[in-house]
Parts: C-alpha cells; structure tokens; sequence
C-alpha cells in the first residue's frame, strides 16, 4: 500500500494552482464507506468546488445519499462529487472489488449505489434515486489492519431488518494508496433518561462489555433503570475505534445481540451510524437508559453546538462527556480528550501512480481511469482541501474535527496511546 503524505509545503503552495486536464471531462468523486465523511463532505463538498473556481455549484442529499456538482476548469470540466453513508470496512472492500457480506445491489463490486443525477431534485435539494456508480474514493475511520472486530444480531438492531453476523481479521489494503487528511472526533451519546451524564472508560467497558444490566450497577442512586447498548457492528470504523481507543486489548466488546438483557444490558448492534441513533431513540421512546457511541457532530443542537442541556436534546437524545472532558477540537488538539482517530481515504493505486503498477489494464485502471490523469488531479485537490483547518472550519465542522498538521498530540497507531 502506497501512503500519500500531504506536506505543509504543498499545502503552501496551494493545490489550486495545479495545472487540470486541457480536455473536457466528466469527473466523479464517488466517495463511500465511514459515515462521518458523509457527513463532512455534505457540508465541505460545495465550498471545495468553489475553491477550485468551479460555477454553477448546487447540492442534494436524502438520507444517506448526496451529491453536489459544479462546473469546473473554465468551464471545460463537470465535477460530481457523490458522498454515501455505509461502514468503514466497505470503503475498503469496494476499493477492492469485494462485497463480503452482499449487501450492494450493484453486480459489478467495485461500485456501489450512489445519488443518481437523472433522478435527483437539486431545486428542491433531494436525492430521489440511486445509480451503481465506480468508487474513487474509499473512507475509514481506521486503518484497515484495525478491523479485527466480530458481531451477530439484527442488521438495523431493534428495527430489524435481518441476522448479520460480520467478522473481521484485518482488511488487505494492498494495491490502494492512502491518505491521512483528518482526524475524526467520536463521543459517547445517552437517551435522557440515563441519570449519568458523564462516561468513563470503566463504565464503557463494562456497558458495551455486557457486563452491568442495570445502571443502579454505578450508583445505588439509579437503582431500576435497566441499561441499553446500542452498538454498531463490526466493520464500522467507529466501533473499531471503541476497540482499540477504549477497550484496548484490555476489555473485550460484545459480539451478540441480547435483546432480552438476560446476561447484562439489553444489547443491539446496528449498521449504520444513523442506525444507531435511531436504537437510542427506540430505547427512549421505550423508557430505558440507553448509551452508545458515534461521530461526535451526528447530533448537535440547532446551533451546532454539543447538547449537555436536556432540555435541548434531539429525540429524547444528548451528548455526554468522557473522562470528565467534552469531545472539541481544542481537547482533542492538545490532548485532553482521546476518543479519536486518525481518517483513512483510499484511493485504487491504479489511478494514482504514474506509470500505473503492473496489472493495471493497459496502464489505466481496469474500468478505463487513467493513472495519474484528471481524476487523480481532482482527487489530490480534494485530499488537500481537507487537511487545510481553514476548510474543515469552511464546511461547518470546526468546533470538532482537527487537520492532522493541527494536531499536538499524534498515534502511532490506532490502538496507541496519544504522545508529543
């Protein structure tokens, strides 16, 4: 696997003075895999374009499907950068061309459902339609050697939806080149009927551990309101990063649903992380204590601020605190908080390398993309974009996510502690 690591001299330099294509294209930035990239390009999607001096820009997204696009190279380029919401793990695995567990409709299997332009309102900002589309761009929110995660249950936990039973022993990320752009910021959420309005890494391993029923478990105080877990399933780069940030090779996660909390809390595991803000939502709508975990900035109040008030929370749903400490970017910047990880954008060496590696069909990759031509072009701008904290700060997320150069503290890993 080829790692791209963007300097502060190229970012310097600006990416947008590097030279495009002379040709007209059409460009499709299809990027899936880690919710959270959903999530930031929605918003980061439309003011990258416009740093290129791309025109006629308009964006729609329904669901967990967007796309934004613009007219772009004096006019000589369409850009469509299409952004889906599934797990880590399958932004890996479509890079690949693998689909393990048959959950796309799309017969070729390095493509997956993406908004499709026919069918999408751009007045009205709605997708009403997906296409199978080629995937550019892959999202993780770990590394791919980190998915050593197993679990079993329904697929949208108390929604239902069917068994889904994933396991994961590493991910091969050969022939893919990587990028690190962005740190990804994760917190600990509850319904409002959780009496703690704090999580510590004990009390987590213990609720996601399936140890504790019962959240009188913590204070005698709380006695009789019994504990949902509301977990994703493995393959999520989220609950990976639960793994290896929190339990750390010294707790051991769940790995099967118990509905019926007959050996500790109530537990789901749920695919998406949508999925599991609605688990929270079922639980409250249902009287219980439920907790879970997601990207820190999936629920924010109407202000985009983290919701400690519940008075304020969404759905009967709030953040809390880990560690005592909130989940900012200040925190995470210097330090303070450690529920983070480092992003992982997955490109098809195919496509990035000049001259393209040995088995690459006739020096392009195997669906006609040429190596190192206007898609990388745009791929590289896109990748830089998002490692400059004035950006991040551009698409609405700077209260939260980090650029990497912006960090103090770095690991070396996923499962590695923070150092200076």
């Amino acid at each position: 696997m080829k790692k791209v690591i963007l300097k502060s001299a190229l970012l310097c330099a600006s990416v947008f003075g590097l030279a495009l294509s002379a040709n007209a294209a059409v460009i499709n930035l299809n990027l899936t895999g880690a919710s959270a990239e959903y999530t930031f390009w929605s918003a980061a999607a439309g003011p990258f374009l416009s740093g290129l001096g791309c025109t006629d820009i308009k964006s729609a997204k329904t669901g967990k499907q967007g796309i934004t696009m613009g007219t772009c190279n004096s006019g000589a380029d369409t850009v469509y950068v299409r952004y889906a919401s599934k797990a880590s793990y399958d932004g890996i695995e479509s890079q690949k061309g693998l689909d393990p567990f048959g959950l796309t409709s799309c017969n070729d299997k390095t493509q997956r459902e993406f908004a499709d332009v026919a069918q999408t309102d751009f007045a009205a900002g709605t997708v009403n339609g997906t296409t199978c589309q080629q995937v550019t761009l892959g999202a993780s929110d770990v590394a791919a050697s980190t998915f050593n995660q197993s679990s079993s249950g329904e697929l949208y936990g108390p929604l239902g939806g069917g068994s889904y039973a994933p396991t994961f022993h590493n991910i091969d990320a050969s022939g893919l080149t990587s990028y690190n752009p962005i740190v990804v910021p994760f917190s600990f959420f509850k319904t409002t009927d959780v009496p703690a309005t704090n999580m510590t890494r004990l009390m987590a391993t213990q609720i996601f551990g399936g140890t504790v029923a019962d959240w009188g478990a913590f204070n005698p105080a709380w006695s009789g309101i019994p504990i949902v877990a509301c977990l994703r399933h493995a393959g999520s780069g989220t609950h990976a990063t639960l793994d290896a940030a929190v339990f750390r090779n010294e707790a051991k996660l769940s790995t099967k649903e118990d509905s019926f909390g007959l050996f500790g809390p109530i537990t789901y595991f749920n695919l998406g992380s949508g999925d599991l803000i609605k688990c929270l939502e079922w639980a409250h709508s249902n009287g219980y204590g439920a907790v879970g975990y997601s990207d820190v900035d999936k629920v924010l109040d109407t202000n985009g601020q983290i919701i400690t008030d519940p008075a304020n929370a969404v759905n009967g749903v709030m953040q809390m605190t880990y560690q005592g400490e909130e989940a900012t970017k200040n925190n995470i910047v210097n330090g303070v908080y450690d529920f983070w990880s480092n992003q992982w954008i997955y490109e098809d060496t195919c496509e990035s390398e000049v001259p393209a590696p040995n088995g690459c069909t006739g020096g392009d990759d195997p669906h006609g993309v040429a190596a190192g031509g206007a898609l990388h072009t745009y791929i590289s701008k896109m990748m830089v974009f998002a490692s400059d904290p004035a950006n991040i700060a551009l698409s609405g997320k700077g209260d939260f996510w980090a650029a990497q150069g912006e960090m103090n503290v770095h690991k070396s890993s996923d499962w590695a502690w923070p150092t200076r």
